[in-house]
């Protein structure tokens, strides 16, 4: 089904009750413009104020087919009481939840947003409900080349 713009319709709208992550998928669906998914640099760092710490950006490396943190959501960072900034997801098996790595390849395979609750266990055995949104991002519209990760 197609909305306003020629974009799919995701059908993630009336599932997405946190007013931050709401906002972050109208403003992913807002750079759009008509393609499939936006570039990373369609987005104003100036603009991403009401979001800075609850953001993952990464990047996606083929050959083999590995993700990077680029950017580990500081909120999150201070929760789980662990910062994967830096830290590729093969290296990472033990750190992130294999719904979480499922998910990240789910959005590179099929290029479409994910929104996605995660029960995890901080390092000092808090239980924690995560509510993710993830966004494929690409360079030339067509291959993800950056998922963008909002909690």
């Amino acid at each position: 089904m197609e909305s306003a713009g020629g974009i799919a319709d995701d059908g993630l709208g009336p599932r997405l009750t946190q007013p931050r992550l709401k906002s972050l998928h109208d403003l992913w669906k807002a750079r759009c413009q008509g393609a499939a998914m936006p570039d990373w640099q369609d987005f104003d760092i100036l603009e991403m104020g009401t979001w800075i710490g609850y953001l993952s950006l990464l990047e996606v490396i083929r050959e083999p087919l590995d993700l990077i943190y680029r950017v580990f959501s500081t909120s999150v960072s201070v929760n789980l009481r662990r910062d994967l900034t830096g830290k590729r997801l093969s290296e990472s098996e033990n750190e992130v939840p294999k719904a979480v790595r499922d998910c990240y390849f789910e959005v590179i395979d099929s290029r479409r947003p994910q929104l996605q609750f995660i029960d995890d266990t901080s390092d000092d055995g808090q239980k924690v409900v995560l509510a993710r949104l993830v966004l494929p991002l690409s360079s030339d519209g067509e291959t993800v080349n950056y998922i963008l990760v909002g909690y």
